[in-house]
């Protein structure tokens, strides 16, 4: 299957004939691990997942206590996209990158949060606690097996987004209009 995305790319774009020899051979080798293939196993995406996230807990809690201004904010998003950008297009897989880019995330939203829980107290422990529950039982199901991307959950999960979008779009561009309005002082005034 050919992928024009740059991600997916590297996955799917490998030649995928063999010779009667090279199948003999492989089917006569010892079980291939995950650290002779190079492919990665449920066990390591579950591994590698929590370390990262990990990162960016560590790295938002620093900025949570160095009280560090919006310019960190400016810095870890822009600093992550530039790196989301340079992970995505390069031809190989970079883990410090990776690594640098949880640390970016963390960074902006570790000084994010503090300046909205100086606003809305409490906010971001309500946040922070429905984040890591739903990361940690997503996990836990993907682990299982409980949980798997097939097509027919990749459609559900994008109905269920479509769903709140196209309920609130009619509403919106009826306010944006009114707004446009000559008349908006009638109709704001009369109901």
């Amino acid at each position: 299957m050919k992928s024009s995305n740059p991600v997916l790319g590297k996955a799917f774009n490998q030649p995928g004939t063999m010779q009667v020899d090279q199948l003999e051979q492989s089917y006569n080798a010892p079980a291939a691990s995950s650290m002779r293939t190079g492919r990665m196993t449920m066990e390591d995406v579950v591994a590698k997942t929590g370390f990262l996230f990990a990162v960016l807990l560590v790295v938002g809690a620093f900025a949570w206590t160095a009280n560090l201004g919006m310019g960190a904010v400016l810095l870890g998003f822009l600093g992550g996209f530039v790196l989301a950008m340079i992970i995505s297009f390069s031809k190989s897989i970079k883990p410090g990158l990776v690594v640098a880019y949880a640390a970016l995330e963390g960074l902006a939203l570790g000084t994010l949060s503090k300046y909205y829980e100086s606003f809305y107290p409490g906010i971001v422990s309500q946040a922070v606690i429905g984040t890591m529950a739903a990361f940690v039982g997503v996990l836990i199901m993907y682990r299982n097996g409980t949980l798997r991307a097939t097509p027919q959950f990749t459609r559900a999960l994008i109905g269920a987004g479509a769903i709140p979008v196209n309920s609130k779009l009619p509403s919106n561009l009826l306010s944006f209009a009114i707004s446009l309005s000559p008349w908006k002082t009638l109709i704001v005034t009369a109901g």
